[in-house]
């Protein structure tokens, strides 16, 4: 491959990966790596939606453990049904997060007009605007216990700014768990033999 060409895939990645809206907080991976582990299992069962509930939890809870214990197994880690070397377990938090800062938006306002002697363009004005609210987040944390002490070993937390509140979409959910949890899992290392 030219110079050229890989310079081009690696900036289309950086792209990409910019642009997915996913942000990952990885812990340090040397408590998990000093562990020799080489098998897995789920610290709770999969959620059964009996009631009919519209709550994301339930959408989010299958393709998250698929992508999970496909990437697991991808890794050489072998899923048992009880008693791992290590147990996974997740928490799913809807949260919040705030839009632009205030010095940003402080010469702004909602109601169209003219602003003399300033230098912000009208994209940037009606940018500021948009972005200044409050914004709800989906957050999921896979965490990664000591199979023998339950002790956390590793973590791994997954944000993303959701765009259908109402209507939680599953290939939108599946995209950005995906995404997440193969950037988060780059840096664990493969199971021991």
């Amino acid at each position: 491959m030219k110079p050229l060409s890989k310079l081009t895939a690696l900036l289309l990645t950086v792209l990409l990966a910019a642009c997915s809206g996913v942000e990952v907080k990885v812990a340090d991976v040397s408590e998990f790596s000093s562990g020799n582990y080489q098998t897995f299992s789920w610290r709770s069962e999969p959620f059964t939606n009996s009631a009919y509930s519209r709550d994301p939890v339930y959408v989010i809870d299958p393709i998250l453990r698929e992508i999970t214990d496909a990437q697991l197994q991808s890794k050489g880690f072998r899923r048992v049904a009880r008693g791992g070397d290590f147990t996974v377990d997740y928490i799913y938090a809807p949260g919040f997060r705030m839009g632009a800062d205030s010095s940003q938006t402080d010469n702004l306002s909602p109601r169209a007009g003219v602003r003399p002697n300033t230098r912000i363009s009208q994209a940037e004005r009606d940018n500021a605007i948009a972005l200044s609210g409050v914004r709800e987040t989906r957050n999921v944390r896979l965490g990664f216990n000591d199979g023998k002490t339950g002790l956390e070993v590793w973590n791994l937390i997954i944000t993303k700014i959701a765009s259908d509140v109402n209507e939680p979409d599953p290939g939108r959910i599946r995209s950005a768990l995906n995404s997440g949890i193969k950037s988060g899992f780059k840096d664990l290392p493969a199971a021991t033999l």
